[in-house]
């Protein structure tokens, strides 16, 4: 089972390669985030960082754990807010029509792109 930020937040904040360790060449203000980072509480539970939207429906599978195979499907599931299989959802049933996820869908496609290779500049 993954379990979101909940494990992983404590490990990052006493790996020996963190930003505030020895072998690290920043400087402590510069590692705010490990300083002030919330590693216990119930809000870590299930919670996940949500990553960006660039490239999107080249990432599949999607989901934290993989298991919506499609972008459409991520659609889907969102429009029909299934309960969690444990804990609590704040997800809320969109109520989207097939050419809303149509277009939602085809909004996203658009978001893929090559990367940019240093110096290079876009047509």
């Amino acid at each position: 089972m993954d379990s979101g930020r909940a494990s992983g937040a404590a490990r990052v904040t006493t790996d020996e390669f963190n930003c505030l360790s020895l072998y690290s060449d920043a400087k402590r203000d510069e590692c705010g985030e490990l300083q002030f980072a919330v590693t216990e509480g119930a809000e870590l539970l299930r919670a996940f960082k949500t990553p960006s939207l660039r490239n999107v429906t080249e990432r599949a599978p999607f989901m934290h754990a993989g298991q919506i195979v499609t972008i459409d499907d991520v659609l889907a599931h969102y429009d029909r807010a299934p309960k969690a299989p444990f804990g609590k959802s704040e997800l809320k049933p969109l109520r989207l029509s097939e050419t809303e996820r149509r277009q939602i869908a085809a909004f996203l496609r658009t978001l893929t792109a090559p990367p940019l290779i240093k110096g290079e500049r876009t047509p």
